[in-house]
Formats: C-alpha cells, sequence, structure tokens
C-alpha cells in the first residue's frame, strides 16, 4: 500500500535535489509505502540526469520522473498536473530545495491523520507541518508551504492546490480551506522540513513567468478572482462541496 505520494516539482536545482532525496530516504521508516512524482521540464537535462542517477542509486524505490514543457505557474501546470498521477492515501507537496528533520515522520504522521479520521468516514483532511523556512512571525497554525492532503479531499474538489489563487499564497489559503470544515490536522511536532538548507533562492523565482518560445504548452490558468465577491462565491463553491461530501458519506 502506498501511502503517500510526494509531489516535488524541481528545477534546475540537481544538488538541492539530490540532498533532499538522500534526507528523505533516511527519515523514511518505511520507504517502500511511499511514492515520489518529479516534475522536470523537457528541456532541463541536468535535473533530469540527476534523476535518472537517483533512480539507480536507489532502484528499489518508488520514484517517478514525469516531463513535460515549461509551464508558466507552480500550482495549475505543475503540482495539480504531478497530483493527477498520485495513487497514495496522503499527497504531500515538497519543494526541491528542502530536508527532512524528523526521523520515521511517515509512520508518526501516518497514525496521527488514521487517528483524526477514525470517526469521519468521507476521508477529507490537511495535515500542517512545520515549514522552518518561515520567520516566527510568520508562523502559525494555519501557515505551511508542505500540506499534506487525503487523496479523497483532492478528489472531491478536483485539486490538491487551488489554482484561482496566486501560486505564492495557494498552499496557506488551501490549508485555511480546510480549516474553514474543521479538517486541518496540527502536525508541526513531529514532521519539520527545514527550507532553503543550502542557500538555494526563494522556490518561486524558479517559476516565474516566462514567455520562452519553447513553451509551447499554452494552457492558460483559470480566472483569478478580482473582487471580494467573486473570491466569496469560489470559496463558498468549494466548501458546499467538501460539506456535501462529508454528508454524503455519513448516510
Amino acid at each position: 500500500m502506498i501511502k503517500f505520494s510526494l509531489i516535488i516539482p524541481t528545477r534546475k536545482r540537481p544538488r538541492q535535489l539530490v540532498s533532499l532525496v538522500e534526507s528523505l530516504v533516511e527519515h523514511t521508516a518505511n520507504i517502500n509505502e511511499i511514492e515520489i512524482r518529479f516534475g522536470v521540464d523537457n528541456d532541463d537535462v541536468k535535473t533530469q540526469e540527476a534523476l535518472n542517477l537517483l533512480k539507480i542509486k536507489y532502484p528499489q524505490h518508488n520514484f517517478y520522473i514525469h516531463k513535460r514543457n515549461r509551464g508558466n505557474s507552480l500550482v495549475y501546470h505543475y503540482i495539480n498536473w504531478l497530483g493527477s498521477f498520485c495513487i497514495g492515501k496522503y499527497i504531500f507537496i515538497v519543494n526541491d530545495d528542502c530536508l527532512w528533520k524528523c526521523k520515521n515522520w511517515d509512520v508518526l504522521v501516518y497514525q496521527r491523520l488514521e487517528n483524526f479520521l477514525k470517526d469521519k468516514p468521507d476521508g477529507i483532511v490537511c495535515g500542517i507541518c512545520q515549514d522552518i523556512g518561515y520567520t516566527p512571525e510568520e508562523q502559525s497554525y494555519l501557515t505551511t508551504g508542505f500540506p499534506i492532503i487525503s487523496k479523497k479531499a483532492v478528489d472531491t474538489l478536483g485539486f490538491v492546490l487551488d489554482p484561482c489563487f496566486m501560486d505564492a499564497t495557494s498552499d496557506d489559503d488551501i490549508c485555511k480551506l480546510y480549516a474553514t470544515v474543521g479538517r486541518t490536522v496540527d502536525l508541526r511536532d513531529i514532521l519539520q522540513i527545514i527550507h532553503y538548507p543550502l542557500g538555494s533562492t526563494v522556490f518561486d523565482e524558479n517559476y516565474q513567468t516566462l514567455q520562452e518560445p519553447w513553451a509551447i504548452d499554452k494552457i492558460e490558468r483559470p480566472k483569478i478572482p478580482e473582487t471580494v465577491d467573486e473570491m466569496r462565491l469560489f470559496l463558498d463553491t468549494r466548501i458546499v462541496k467538501l460539506i456535501n461530501k462529508m454528508l454524503e458519506a455519513k448516510k
């Protein structure tokens, strides 16, 4: 059984990526129960070479390389796209410039999420880990760059992160959405992710909108709400979907 699907979009940071994978393997108790879905651009040869070497180094692990033409939205073109391939019970978004800090994180996190869902047959939940990269002033219960979301919740809404939000805020916004319906779990005491450990640049700067001549994928991201009323409508629609799923599962 695959318990966790890790989504890792990566671009032109092979050194950080190798460190991340080595750290993950070292800190995971049951590596055969997780899968990693790497998203990489077709023209990013160095990253592809690094990933191929990692697959050779760890042949028994569930590592998958998904290649695509470069897109201009981290959430829409990479995270939600990778989410469509995931088979794990929980989907975990991770940056390519991070390191693990907690041993046996997979056992501890899985147990806490499962305990939370014991009396919730709909399976909707979002785990909040500690993103060690925020300043102390920025940290809060609902602030994480790396939410862990149940696949049932993703299937209910139709996305991992909401593409109507800006890429830079979608992770925090999705946590607040699940909090609105009472479905967030605090994991900060058992799961800390060290952000920017090797002096890498801020993740989003690697995914700036660029009009490259070879970026033939012209899919546009969904329309972003421009007014408060539009945003309320977007959020209300998503809240209703989650609540309906919860009520349906109790019947």
